[in-house]
């Protein structure tokens, strides 16, 4: 009995009790805040209904894809309308805004819904990362190389064939997230590339460094040199391990770390003579 009694009492003091809070249920509703009016992109921030930035003419482009701005905060379910007026929503952008894909008749459609503040055209310029919007009128004959994102579902055969009349395609790169072109050409080519419609992205190609070679002594033993668990005969051969996603960079761009030219990888399966990765797979039920 004195379990219960004690119980009851807790119940009864908590009634009272100013550090026990009573469970209230109800809606919530985020606090509107003075960022929710503006678009932040590429570099650019501005208020839509106050005026777009002035863009140069050669990063001024139609397409079929567009910036939607919501009147914040955003719900889950105004996503869900506007993919059920035929717009293709693509990605996040602060503030409370997408970029998505639709035809003309679709943006009336949705510019007219409540909770739209404003549908804009998804511009070249806003494709270039800030650096190489500078950078292609200061050396506009200098030849660099560029990470060149393509929207996901273009087609990346006809993309390359587009990108290959601009610059030199070097490698290419597809996952179950994104589709990826190393593109060399001139900086001052730059706008060509940000103006065709497959384009979503494109920033300097970065470049890889080795840089861990200290880390395996720091994390082995913190004494310099020293690779306490190596030299007990651990070192990963043997081991599996598994993990779980949005996938690796295999197919024509794989990561040094998995790389195996005997045993290309490039699709879904199973690889058990592969010297890094013995399975890639997608499970059913899964988005990919």
């Amino acid at each position: 009995m004195k379990p219960l009694l004690s119980l009851f009492l807790l119940f009864v003091v908590g009634l009272s009790s100013p550090v026990v809070p009573l469970v209230r249920t109800g809606s919530f509703e985020p606090a509107a805040l003075p960022e929710y009016d503006s678009v932040a992109i590429a570099g650019y921030r501005f208020d839509p209904l106050a005026g777009v930035p002035e863009l140069p003419a050669e990063l001024s482009a139609e397409s079929d894809y567009w910036l939607v701005h919501l009147k914040g905060p955003v719900y889950e379910y105004m996503t869900r309308v506007l993919e059920s007026y035929g717009c293709k929503v693509i990605q996040y952008v602060p503030f409370n805004a997408f970029i998505g894909r639709m035809n003309p008749d679709q943006r009336q459609a949705i510019e007219a819904l409540e909770f739209v503040n404003w549908v804009g055209q998804y511009e070249p310029a806003y494709k270039l990362s800030p650096e190489l919007r500078q950078a292609r009128s200061q050396k506009p004959e200098a030849r660099g190389q560029f990470l060149v994102m393509l929207f996901y579902d273009e087609d990346l055969d006809a993309a390359v064939a587009r990108l290959a009349g601009i610059g030199t395609v070097l490698e290419t790169s597809t996952s179950n997230a994104f589709k990826v072109v190393k593109v060399e050409t001139e900086f001052g080519r730059l706008a060509e590339l940000a103006c065709l419609s497959v384009v979503q992205w494109v920033e300097p190609w970065p470049e890889v460094e080795h840089c861990n070679e200290n880390a395996q002594w720091v994390t082995q033993t913190w004494r310099q040199g020293i690779r306490r668990v190596w030299t007990r005969g651990v070192n990963g051969s043997t081991q599996v391990v598994n993990t779980a996603d949005t996938g690796i960079l295999m197919g024509s761009v794989t990561h040094d770390m998995v790389r195996d030219p005997a045993v290309p990888v490039t699709t879904w399966g199973d690889f058990p003579t592969h010297r890094k990765v013995i399975g890639y797979r997608t499970w059913s039920g899964s988005s990919a």
